[in-house]
């Protein structure tokens, strides 16, 4: 017996050890790579980008081709919107291209779906448009079919695909960004998207409005069954001669059974065009954007990455990018993160295709983890060595000879029905509604009989009402009836 207890002290030893040595293991980096350009030189922002049969799609946008807005030539500063679409196809690095848009776009809503890439609203040098499409790569060809219009013209609105339906909210309906609005819309994706009329009977339905401040160029996400609003750019003071625009932190969640949003905790640093994507089943990550700081003598555009986790309601750091991007998307891509172009600072647009993937840091084994491991290893055979030894029956191997005192064996079994996910996956359900209602509905099912029946070898006889004892619940009180 002391051997034994030397044994399993040694493993307790050995295992705190090993917990250490996970505590500080290094978080989780990012890991970059670059895709081959973009075929315009001059770089993209605002364009539409996602992905339908394997390939990346990226289409129209805007820039600046023959200079910058701060050019004395009229002509250098003029911006141009385009129509043209590209098309990357995995392990190819070679951009296709003469594929077009119906007329010059951007500063639209992507929207990745089964059926293709829906593109949403956006505006061009004289408009902001209601238009929706979707955009389908056949194996040679795009495909462009036109879908229901936005109930009104909308740009720099933020969108994502919840549960088979697309959310638009916020974003601006007019040029000069004077009329910026806090509407929620959906539009519900066909069950049968290959039909060709499948979506002859589809509309724009209106929700409840977000309770924040009206707001364009916000970040928006879908997780865990809801959907996300954060940041933006909202009104500030104006003048007579401008108007000036105020970053916004807030963030709002709205959730489409009970039809109602609420209000997330405030994010770290305002935010605006900032890339994000919902990352495993409890986090929203958000690549970079602008803040109206300056970081590195680059106004307004940051490199930090942002995690939120959903369920704890907190906001971490998880990292920095290789280079400050705004005004594009963040697709998911061969098990990846593509962000195509953008903004790298005011006005400076890219054609870099930035691609990157969540990675952990792991140190070397080591020795001393080296060492615990072949302790446990051999502690586990010389236990085995030992007990071995005194065994004499069939009953010593099945049960201990009767010699084992009814605590150990009462811990025994309740020990075997435990495993890793009763300590790791449990407690995350205890914060989450349907351990709630999986409560509550327990507890229904246990008091919802009304009478009890005995059953006599002569027939059947129900007890008088006066003795029958109902178990009810009310106000979060159980009482008896018939007591």
């Amino acid at each position: 017996m002391r051997y034994t207890c030397w044994m399993f002290a040694l493993l307790l030893v050995g295992g705190s050890a090993l917990d250490a040595s996970d505590a500080t293991r290094e978080p989780e980096v990012l890991k970059w790579q670059q895709l081959p350009p973009l075929p315009d030189e001059h770089g993209l922002a605002g364009a539409f980008a996602g992905v339908h049969n394997d390939v990346l799609i990226v289409a129209g946008g805007a820039n600046f081709p023959k200079g910058r807005p701060w050019d004395s030539d009229e002509e250098k500063k003029r911006k141009v919107w385009h129509d043209e679409i590209y098309v990357l196809k995995p392990r190819t690095g070679q951009w296709k291209s003469g594929f077009m848009l119906p007329q010059p776009l951007a500063n639209g809503v992507s929207i990745t779906t089964p059926a293709g890439l829906v593109c949403i609203g956006g505006d061009d040098s004289k408009q902001v448009h209601a238009s929706v499409f979707l955009l389908k790569w056949n194996g040679k060809n795009i495909e462009l079919k036109r879908l229901p219009d936005l109930p009104a013209p909308r740009a720099n609105a933020a969108g994502a695909l919840l549960d088979d339906s697309i959310y638009v909210a916020g974003g601006r309906d007019d040029k000069d960004e004077q009329e910026l609005t806090k509407t929620l819309w959906r539009l519900r994706l066909p069950s049968e998207l290959e039909k060709s009329d499948s979506w002859s009977g589809s509309s724009w339905d209106t929700l409840p409005q977000c309770p924040g401040s009206p707001r364009s160029r916000a970040v928006s996400a879908a997780q865990a069954g809801k959907f996300y609003l954060i940041g933006g750019l909202g009104s500030g003071e104006a003048s007579p001669s401008e108007l000036k625009l105020k970053y916004l932190r807030d963030g709002w969640r709205f959730d489409p059974k009970k039809q109602d949003w609420t209000q997330m905790p405030d994010a770290p640093r305002a935010m605006a065009d900032a890339p994000s994507l919902a990352r495993g089943e409890s986090h929203i990550l958000i690549y970079g954007g602008h803040d109206g700081m300056t970081h590195d003598n680059r106004p307004g555009f940051c490199r930090d990455v942002l995690a939120y986790h959903t369920i704890t309601n907190t906001w971490t750091q998880m990292g920095e990018i290789d280079a400050a991007l705004a005004s594009t998307n963040a697709v998911p891509w061969q098990g990846r993160v593509i962000i195509p172009g953008g903004e790298v600072a005011g006005r400076v647009h890219s054609n870099q295709v930035n691609s990157v993937e969540l990675g952990r840091q792991q140190p070397p084994f080591g020795i001393l983890n080296s060492v615990i491991l072949a302790v446990y290893m051999l502690s586990l055979v010389l236990m085995g060595i030992y007990f071995s030894r005194r065994e004499k029956s069939t009953g010593d191997f099945f049960v201990g000879g009767q010699r084992v005192p009814w605590w150990a064996a009462g811990i025994s079994i309740f020990g075997t029905q435990l495993s890793s996910i009763s300590f790791m996956a449990i407690p995350a359900k205890a914060v989450n509604p349907p351990a709630v209602t999986l409560y509550e509905s327990r507890c229904e099912e246990s008091i919802t009989k009304d009478k009890h029946k005995t059953t006599r070898a002569k027939g059947t006889s129900v007890l008088p009402k006066s003795t029958t004892r109902q178990r009810s619940w009310r106000g979060g009180r159980r009482y008896n009836r018939g007591d």
